[in-house]
């Protein structure tokens, strides 16, 4: 069984290119903050944000590719009981890293696979980041460095690269943070033959 992701992610491709899992990537063109917006003006529990997000990606590519099982994921960022999207420039990123210093924020991330347009197996991760109670010079070389790439993911950091230092304690899958609870996924990749068992 071939598998397709439907993202444009580097960092989910990155995962299962290391991990020998081989796939296909098709992005799928969803408009993710406004499925955030309807989700939380109408009450809707933050993991469901998360999996609708994931389900949305994966069934429009796997309406497409009906014989392809597609993986579709998603990552939503909660600080102190709020949804977060992406920062909109470096001073905004700058103002969250220094909202978060000292303090816990979670990463959730849903997994889904779809077939013939079908919902056939969904994993949720949840991971606990505790900060490092740092200064703004800190903050403003650490963003200096990174420049305009610190936009690009939900986080404003690379827990693989330099966005590490910017940690006390992680409580969860290390996977999950870059986009992918890979480890939850294998069982199920090796039922369906993706990767041997």
């Amino acid at each position: 069984m071939s598998l397709i992701l439907a993202s444009a992610s580097m960092a989910r491709q990155a995962l299962l290119r290391d991990a020998q899992i081989p796939f296909k990537a098709v992005p799928a063109d969803i408009d993710e903050d406004s499925y955030k917006k309807t989700g939380i003006l109408s009450g809707v529990e933050q993991e469901d944000i998360v999996h609708a997000l994931a389900c949305a990606k994966a069934e429009k590519v796997s309406r497409d590719y009906p014989e392809h099982l597609v993986l579709g994921s998603d990552q939503i960022l909660i600080f102190e009981g709020q949804l977060y999207s992406k920062p909109s420039s470096l001073e905004a990123l700058k103002q969250r890293l220094l909202a978060f210093s000292g303090k816990d924020h979670d990463l959730v991330v849903a997994a889904v696979f779809y077939r013939q347009g079908h919902l056939v197996a969904s994993y949720l991760s949840r991971v606990t980041l505790t900060m490092f109670p740092f200064s703004e010079g800190f903050i403003e070389g650490y963003i200096d460095r990174g420049g305009e790439a610190l936009l690009q993911p939900i986080s404003g950091y690379f827990i693989e690269g330099e966005g590490v230092q910017l940690f006390e304690k992680i409580s969860g899958s290390y996977h999950a943070i870059l986009g992918l609870p890979l480890l939850e996924l294998f069982p199920f990749l090796r039922q369906e033959g993706v990767i041997p068992a």
